[in-house]
């Protein structure tokens, strides 16, 4: 095991630790936006988890379900835009 594999290794493990932490946070968030934004970081932890995942186990597969995934968040926080946006407008 060499310097870079135990280096992915930490940040494998650090992402996991950050999304455990924003877990917490969606669960317990006071309001609606504050779920919003935690549903995007933890998009964008599982999205470096997975990438970083891919390489360590060098499976390209991985990398376009990382992709999808990006993709899914988003579209689905330009969603919670445009029902933030029509409901504010009532």
């Amino acid at each position: 095991m060499n310097y870079f594999e135990i280096s992915l290794w930490g940040a494998l493990l650090a992402l996991v630790v950050a999304l455990l932490i924003t877990l917490i946070r969606f669960i317990y968030g006071p309001k609606f936006m504050d779920r919003i934004v935690t549903f995007d970081l933890m998009t964008a932890n599982l999205i470096g988890i997975i990438t970083i995942y891919a390489i360590v186990s060098d499976n390209d597969l991985l990398l376009d379900v990382a992709l999808v995934l990006a993709m899914i968040g988003f579209f689905s926080i330009i969603a919670f835009a445009y029902y933030v946006k029509k409901r504010t407008e009532k």
